[in-house]
């Protein structure tokens, strides 16, 4: 959690409030566009009083970015994550376990002009994530069990990524991506999951319809 406030705070006392002259066809490329992005990359997975291990994650996202100016833009989306992991208990060995989510992420973006066709862009926000899924294998046991509606987790995030301008109505992106669940709502008796620590390359493209 440390890591991402210090990035949320370096974020806004460190990228330039002010930057260079814009060109009115930038502002155009990116008015209204909807965009598309997957990504992967680690994190840490940990279930109220059973474990905390190390995850792999991947998903996907879909959303809309509102631009307000040349520098600032507001984005929301809907996403798909899946968190895969393994552990061992003394009864039953090695579990894998699979938890999937759906998010809703909203975020403030400022961008920095490099050029005609390249920007670096940071976004900072909030996430609401709802575990509809979770499964549990063992193969040693000839076990498969699912549950579903596990909870809804809040979390903060953040993004950094370059963008490449091909034309006024596509652009594509690379970037890194973090986020954190800062508490959960539980569903019931279901376990309680929290997903922190999450660091992973993101892909994209955005276009204008």
């Amino acid at each position: 959690m440390k890591t991402i406030y210090k990035l949320s705070i370096a974020i806004f006392l460190f990228i330039p409030w002010v930057s260079s002259a814009q060109t009115d066809d930038t502002t155009n490329q990116e008015k209204g566009a909807f965009f598309v992005r997957s990504f992967f990359g680690i994190g840490t997975l940990e279930a109220e009083d059973v474990f905390k291990v190390n995850a792999n994650v991947s998903g996907g996202t879909i959303g809309k970015e509102f631009i307000l100016s040349d520098l600032f833009s507001i984005s929301v989306a809907i996403e798909s994550l899946r968190a895969r992991a393994d552990y061992a208990t003394a009864a039953s060995g090695t579990n894998f376990l699979s938890n999937n989510y759906l998010q809703f992420p909203v975020k403030a973006t400022i961008r920095e002009q490099i050029g005609d066709q390249l920007s670096l862009t940071v976004s900072v926000g909030s996430l609401v994530s709802y575990l509809y899924a979770s499964r549990v294998e063992n193969v040693l046991l000839n076990l498969d069990e699912k549950e579903t509606g596990l909870g809804t987790n809040f979390a903060v995030g953040a993004d950094i990524f370059m963008k490449y301008y091909l034309n006024d109505a596509i652009s594509f992106m690379l970037g890194l991506r973090t986020q954190a669940d800062t508490f959960s709502i539980s569903d019931g008796g279901s376990q309680e999951f929290s997903l922190t620590d999450v660091y992973a390359f993101e892909l994209g493209v955005g276009f204008v319809l």
